[in-house]
């Protein structure tokens, strides 16, 4: 075995980057990618909360409402497009 491939792939799980590179996402443990994702998200938020606290009450519920209807446009499409 690859000895070098093996500290690379344990590095990125360690780093919990896995997830960026798909063909090495399910090496190790396959649900761990999902950790990835959500260090992504973790990371995203420091960087997004300063943004949004200084948005007006008004403002983050329009946002909130809009996040939602984005949310719901693409099941609703399906259902229109394609209904089962």
């Amino acid at each position: 075995m690859d000895h070098g491939w093996l500290a690379g792939i344990t590095a990125l799980y360690a780093g919990l980057l896995q997830a960026w590179d798909p063909r090495r996402a399910c090496v190790l443990n396959c649900p761990a990618w999902s950790l990835s994702v959500e260090a992504f998200f973790y990371l995203a938020f420091l960087f997004v909360l300063p943004v949004v606290a200084r948005w007006g009450l008004r403002r983050l519920a329009a946002a909130a409402v809009a996040a939602y209807a984005l949310a719901l446009l693409g099941p609703v499409l399906y259902l229109v497009l394609r209904p089962d």
